[in-house]
C-alpha cells in the first residue's frame, strides 16, 4: 500500500504497524458529521500552534508531534490522526491542519470514537490555497466589539482608534501595517464594521502564526461580513476613489 509520512512512525516509541493498524479497528461512526470545533477551542489550539513558532505559517512533523505525544495515546493512534489532520499529506501542518489533530486528540482522551475518514464537518472551509474563513461566533464578537468602540453610531472608526486596537496584538508595525491595506478596502483611511471584522479575523490569525494572504479572498470582502453598510464594495471601489477627492 501506498506509504504517507507520519512523525510517530518510530517502533521504538510503541507503533504497531501505523495508522493502517488502526484503520482496520475503528468502526464508521454515526455522530462523525456532527464532530465541530468550537470557537473557543479554535482559540486555545492556534495559540499553542503560535508558541510552536511556525515558519511560514506551519509547524514540521516533529514539531507537532512533541505536542501529541503529550497526550501519552499510543503512537498509532496519534499516527492515525496525523494522517486525517495532515490533509495533503505534506509532511507539515498549518493552524487549520493542527487545530483539527489537538481536536481529535482531546476527542479520543474523551472516550470519543475516531472516524476512520475525516468527517465534513471538520474540514476547513478553504482550500489549501486559501485561508481560513471567519466563524460566525467569531464574526458577532468582532461586530460588537465595533459597535462598542463606535459610540456615536457613525459606522466607521477611525485609522487612530483601529490602531490602538490591533496593536494589541504586539504584532510588528509592518504586519499591521498589511493588515490595513487588506481591510480598507475602499482606502478612506477609515474602516467600517465589516471592514474592522476583516483587520480583527487577520490580526489574529497573523497573531496564530499564519502568513497573511496576498489578496483577500472573496468570503473575507466587508460587505459579506456586514452587509447592511453602505460602503462601496470591492468591485466599485476603483471609479469610487476616482470620483471623490
Amino acid at each position: 500500500s501506498q506509504s504517507v509520512f507520519t512523525p510517530f512512525a518510530n517502533r521504538a516509541e510503541g507503533e504497531v504497524q501505523g495508522a493502517k493498524s488502526v484503520e482496520g479497528t475503528i468502526p464508521h461512526s454515526t455522530m462523525a458529521t456532527e464532530l465541530q470545533i468550537s470557537d473557543a477551542d479554535r482559540a486555545r489550539h492556534a495559540a499553542t500552534f503560535a508558541n510552536l513558532k511556525p515558519t511560514d505559517g506551519f509547524v514540521t512533523g516533529q514539531q507537532a508531534r512533541q505536542v501529541f505525544l503529550k497526550s501519552k495515546l499510543d503512537s498509532s493512534i496519534l499516527a492515525h490522526i496525523w494522517k486525517l489532520s495532515d490533509m495533503d499529506c505534506d509532511g507539515k501542518m498549518d493552524v487549520d491542519e493542527f487545530t483539527v489533530a489537538m481536536y481529535l486528540i482531546t476527542l479520543k482522551l474523551k472516550g470519543g470514537v475516531m472516524p476512520d475518514v475525516l468527517p465534513a464537518s471538520l474540514v476547513p472551509a478553504r482550500s489549501k490555497s486559501g485561508y481560513p474563513p471567519l466563524q460566525p461566533e467569531t464574526l458577532g464578537k468582532y461586530q460588537a466589539m465595533f459597535e462598542k468602540f463606535d459610540a456615536e453610531n457613525t459606522g466607521i472608526l477611525s485609522a487612530t482608534v483601529v490602531y490602538n486596537i490591533l496593536s494589541k496584538s504586539k504584532l510588528p508595525k509592518p504586519t499591521l501595517a498589511r493588515v490595513w491595506k487588506l481591510s480598507d478596502q475602499d482606502k478612506d483611511g477609515k474602516l467600517n464594521k465589516g471592514e474592522f471584522c476583516v483587520a480583527m479575523h487577520l490580526t489574529t490569525l497573523a497573531k496564530a502564526g499564519l502568513a497573511l494572504p496576498t489578496d483577500l479572498p472573496p468570503y473575507l470582502h466587508p460587505a459579506q461580513l456586514a452587509p447592511t453598510t453602505t460602503t462601496a464594495t470591492p468591485a466599485t471601489t476603483d471609479s469610487n476613489n476616482n470620483n471623490n477627492s
